[in-house]
């Protein structure tokens, strides 16, 4: 226990302290260092930006208040955006700090995951190694959706190998794993993937018990369709609609 808490503070410590020092020898809070390196015009960042904007003043996500919402964009990371903009004001870089602690806290889940799989000794290197990778860090400093997604499937990785593998092995904690991985597909579209990889694990994980098998994966169907119900309904971008996933069990 002494070893973990002493590995969690250097991970999170370390992590921290480098995007940190990105964020600060980029100087992101500069208004021309926003508009050319986190915000710049004809990229995906400066499209987040504005769906989060005309979302806080107009309540819709699209480009412009006379336009229709955009279905190309998934709609968790401008929501994600947006919220921040209320809170703390319209600034770009406030997002990129809340971004720097969540992708610290990435590697903390990197770390918890890897400990449950192998031990400790395995854990710290995996994490240290999240902890210092150059694209994370670039990446957890400008307004891409990378930073949040793959925290969110980083949080479903850490309930789903506890569902199998410990003694947690229930339903409960395998619908909070269904849930985030519902949450990264609205983050990125490509999240979708992992339901094919989880569907051949547990087939395999239960291969002598197949109806254990199904019965997961119906629940993390319904689980996984709940969160992702708005991207196929016609009032998609509507607030009462974005907040009303079902966190069944939470």
């Amino acid at each position: 226990m002494e070893n973990q808490k002493k590995y969690l503070i250097i991970i999170f410590i370390l992590a921290l302290s480098l995007r940190i020092l990105f964020f600060l020898f980029q100087r992101s809070w500069d208004s021309s260092v926003s508009e050319d390196k986190i915000i710049p015009m004809g990229t995906d960042q400066r499209g987040y930006n504005q769906l989060a904007l005309n979302f806080i003043e107009h309540g819709k996500l699209s480009f412009k208040p006379d336009l229709p919402p955009v279905v190309l964009r998934t709609p968790f990371y401008p929501l994600f955006i947006s919220t921040i903009y209320y809170t703390f004001g319209e600034k770009p870089w406030f997002v990129l700090l809340f971004q720097n602690v969540i992708d610290s806290l990435t590697a903390i889940l990197i770390f918890f995951t890897i400990t449950i799989l192998f031990n400790n000794k395995t854990g710290f290197p995996a994490a240290l190694l999240y902890a210092i990778e150059p694209h994370m860090i670039l990446n957890s400093n400008t307004l891409y959706s990378d930073t949040l997604f793959v925290f969110l499937l980083s949080l479903f990785f850490y309930f789903f190998i506890k569902s199998i593998i410990t003694a947690e092995k229930n339903d409960l904690t395998f619908g909070i794993s269904a849930t985030f991985l519902g949450l990264s597909v609205l983050v990125k579209p490509a999240g979708t993937y992992m339901f094919i990889l989880v569907i051949l694990i547990l087939f395999y994980l239960y291969r002598k018990n197949l109806r254990v098998a199904i019965k997961k994966i119906i629940l993390l169907y319904s689980y996984l369709f709940d969160d992702t119900k708005p991207l196929v309904n016609k009032k998609l971008y509507s607030l009462w609609r974005i907040f009303s996933f079902k966190f069944r069990g939470i």
